[in-house]
C-alpha cells in the first residue's frame, strides 16, 4: 500500500512547508524487470531516470569467475570460505578486471558478497540488482538515504550511478523538484547525486589528485584543447597503445584539476585576505598556487606523450565561482577543497612513486611532497580559523566527520587500476585512501579538537 498520498494530504493540513505538492518528475514509469523475469523493484521513467520503488527479493548469485587455485593471491580457496557476510563467493580477480587485486602484476582470489534483499545490508543502504549496478557482477549493497517511493516527498527515490572518472558512484536518494536535473539527457555528462548525497545535478568527471576549485559543491575544470605551452617533457617509455590512451585520459584529469587548484588557492587568498589572516598563510598560498601550476604542466606533458599531441587547458569558466567570506562559508571550502582530499591526495601520489618508473619516481615525490606541504596549510588555516571564530568548532567537528564517511564510502568503491603503475598510476588506490583516513585524517581530528594535543599541529 502506498502511503504517501495520505502523508502528503496530512503534511498539507498542518501547513509543513514540505508537503506541498511537488511538480510531476517521472513520467511513464515502467517496473524493471531482470533479465530472468523478476521485478526488480525499480521503475524506469520516459527519459531514462531510474527510481528506487519497492524492496524485492533478488537472487544472489556472483556471476564472476570461481578461483582456479593457481592465482598469486589466495585468500579463499571455495564458496565456503567466505563466512564473513550472507551470499559469499570465492571469486577469481584478473589485474585488469572490476575486483580489486592484491597485487600490481597477477590475479588475485578473494570473497565477495552478495545481497538478496535490503535486510542483507547495513543500515543506510539498500540492496541494488547487478544489471542495475555498473561493473557488478553480484546485487551489490549501495548507500541510500531512501529505501522506496514512499520515503520522498517526490514519490521518487532516485538511483544514482556516475564514473567520476576513477570509479563508479552508486547511491539512492530522493529526487524533488529543485534538483538541477532529472535524466542524463539533460547533462553533458550524467545526472547524479552530489557529494553531499542531497540533490540530482550535472556531475561531470572530478576524481584526481590535487585540490579541486569547487563552485556551488561540484569540481569545476577546464576543457582539454590541443596546446603546447603547458607542458614539460617526460622522457618516459610508452606502453601499449591501448594504455597509452587510458593513461592519457587519466593524465588530461589529474592535470585538469592541478589547473583548476590554481583557481582555488587564488580564491582563498582573497579569503584570507578578508579574515586578517597573518602573512604567513598568505606567503605559504602563494607558494602553493605556484606548486599546482608546476603540477598541471607535468601532468598535462605526460598527458601529450601518451595521447601523441599536445594538451592543455581551455578556459575556465568562472561564473559563480567568486569568493565569500563568510567565515563559516570558509570553514566549509577549507573542509571540502583541501583538508581531507588533499591529505589523501599526497598519500596517493606517495604510494603511487613508489611503483613507477625511475623516470618517473623523482617528480612523484616532489609532488606528494609539495602536496603534502598544503594539506599542513590547510589543516594549520583551519586551526587558525577556529581559533579567531571559536564559534565554528562545532560546524567544523561535524563537517570533517560527514567529510571523512564520504570519502570512506568513496574508496570501498574506487575500481582497480592495475597494470599502470609503471605510468604513476596506483593499481589500488581506495586501499590508500582507507588507510590514509585511518592512520592520518583521523588522529589529526582527534587531535585539532583536544587543546593538548591541537598545538602538536602548529
Amino acid at each position: 500500500m502506498n502511503m504517501m498520498p495520505l502523508r502528503l494530504l496530512l503534511l498539507i493540513a498542518i501547513g509543513c512547508p514540505g508537503g506541498k505538492e511537488s511538480a510531476l518528475l517521472c513520467e511513464d514509469p515502467q517496473t524493471i524487470l531482470l533479465t530472468d523475469g523478476s521485478n526488480s523493484g525499480f521503475e524506469r521513467c520516459a527519459d531514462e531516470a531510474v527510481n528506487r520503488v519497492s524492496d524485492q527479493p533478488i537472487d544472489p548469485v556472483n556471476s564472476g569467475p570461481r578461483c582456479v587455485g593457481d592465482e598469486d593471491v589466495q585468500n579463499c580457496s571455495t564458496d565456503a570460505d567466505c563466512t564473513e557476510g550472507p551470499h559469499g563467493a570465492c571469486i577469481h580477480q584478473e589485474p585488469d578486471g572490476w575486483g580489486m587485486a592484491d597485487t600490481a602484476g597477477g590475479p588475485s582470489c578473494s570473497c565477495e558478497y552478495a545481497c538478496s534483499k535490503d535486510a542483507d545490508c547495513e543500515t543506510g543502504a539498500i540492496c541494488v540488482p547487478d544489471e542495475l549496478s555498473p561493473n557488478a557482477t553480484r546485487p551489490v549493497c549501495v548507500p541510500a538515504t531512501c529505501d522506496s517511493s514512499e520515503d520522498c516527498s517526490s514519490g521518487e527515490c532516485g538511483l544514482s550511478a556516475f564514473h567520476n572518472g576513477c570509479w563508479w558512484v552508486v547511491t539512492a536518494i530522493c529526487r524533488d523538484d529543485g534538483d538541477g536535473c532529472h535524466a542524463d539527457a539533460e547533462c553533458e555528462d550524467a545526472c547524479a547525486a552530489d557529494t553531499g548525497g542531497e540533490d540530482f545535478v550535472c556531475q561531470t568527471t572530478s576524481c584526481a589528485i590535487g585540490r579541486p576549485l569547487l563552485v556551488e559543491g561540484e569540481a569545476r575544470v577546464a576543457g582539454v584543447v590541443q596546446r603546447g605551452d603547458w607542458t614539460t617533457s617526460s622522457a618516459i617509455p610508452l606502453p601499449t597503445p591501448g594504455s597509452c590512451a587510458q593513461l592519457a585520459a587519466y593524465w588530461n584529469r589529474v592535470a585538469a584539476l592541478e589547473h583548476a587548484s590554481v583557481g582555488s588557492f587564488a580564491r582563498f587568498t582573497l579569503q584570507l585576505l578578508a579574515l586578517g589572516a597573518p602573512a604567513e598563510l598568505l606567503s605559504a598560498t602563494q607558494v602553493a598556487a605556484g606548486d599546482e601550476i608546476r603540477h598541471a604542466r607535468f601532468a598535462y606533458g605526460l598527458a601529450s606523450t601518451f595521447a601523441g599531441k599536445p594538451q592543455g587547458p581551455g578556459p575556465l569558466a568562472m561564473d559563480k565561482a567568486g569568493s565569500s567570506f563568510d567565515p563559516q562559508a570558509v570553514l566549509y571550502g577549507l573542509i571540502d577543497e583541501a583538508c581531507i582530499g588533499e591529505t589523501l591526495g599526497a598519500a596517493e601520489l606517495r604510494a603511487a612513486a613508489e611503483l613507477a618508473d625511475p623516470t618517473l619516481r623523482g617528480t612523484l615525490l616532489q609532488m606528494a611532497e609539495e602536496e603534502g606541504q598544503h594539506a599542513a596549510l590547510a589543516w594549520k588555516s583551519l586551526r587558525w580559523l577556529l581559533q579567531i571564530h571559536p564559534e565554528l568548532r562545532p560546524l567544523a567537528r561535524q563537517g570533517l566527520e560527514v567529510g571523512m564517511a564520504r570519502h570512506r564510502a568513496s574508496a570501498h568503491s574506487m575500481a582497480p587500476q592495475p597494470g599502470l603503475e609503471r605510468w604513476g598510476v596506483h593499481p589500488a588506490a581506495g586501499e590508500v585512501h582507507l588507510q590514509t583516513l585511518a592512520r592520518v585524517v583521523a588522529p589529526v581530528v582527534r587531535a585539532l579538537f583536544e587543546e593538548e594535543g591541537a598545538s602538536a599541529l602548529c
